[in-house]
């Protein structure tokens, strides 16, 4: 037993050296390494912030987005129904305008009818009353004999007759 001592040299000397390199290695690579490791996470985290805020924002813009286009789809369906309602009532107007257009002829057309059928009958009467009158002139310029006074009266009537139709 002599030959493996508990306390060697060497054991001593490498649980130093090893000691030493556990210090060594914590304050050259540990510690930056930690340091590294915080400054990366840190870097992770606000990269995970910025993505989650950057995610809100693209929610909120689309959601905008979505009340703009219905707002302007309302304003799109107003203005098509307004457009429909003056169109209607233009058209009405229109129509209403021609209806009356169209009842002030038929109105002036009667007009001129009764006006024309009344000069018709006064030009009628003034030839009858010609004709009634160049009958008696006849008749009294000559005596007529009874057949002669019914062919004069036929011819009146006759002649009367062509004027009315």
């Amino acid at each position: 037993m002599d030959e493996f001592p508990i306390f060697n040299a060497t054991v001593l000397a490498q649980v130093f050296h090893f000691v030493l390199l556990l210090i060594l290695l914590r304050i050259f690579a540990y510690k930056p390494l930690l340091r590294v490791m915080d400054e990366r996470r840190r870097l992770v985290e606000e990269s995970l912030a910025r993505v989650e805020r950057d995610r809100r924002e693209a929610a909120a813009r689309k959601d905008e987005a979505a009340q703009e286009l219905q707002h302007a789809r309302e304003e799109a369906e107003e203005i098509v129904h307004r457009a429909t309602v003056q169109g209607e009532e233009r058209a009405s107007e229109i129509v209403e305008r021609a209806r009356a257009e169209v009842q002030r002829m038929h109105d002036e057309a009667r007009e001129v009818i009764r006006r024309e059928q009344e000069q018709a009958a006064a030009v009628l009467c003034e030839e009858v009353a010609s004709l009634a009158l160049m009958a008696a002139g006849k008749i009294v310029q000559r005596e007529l004999q009874p057949e002669d006074h019914r062919e004069v009266i036929e011819r009146v009537l006759a002649r009367a007759e062509r004027l009315i139709c």
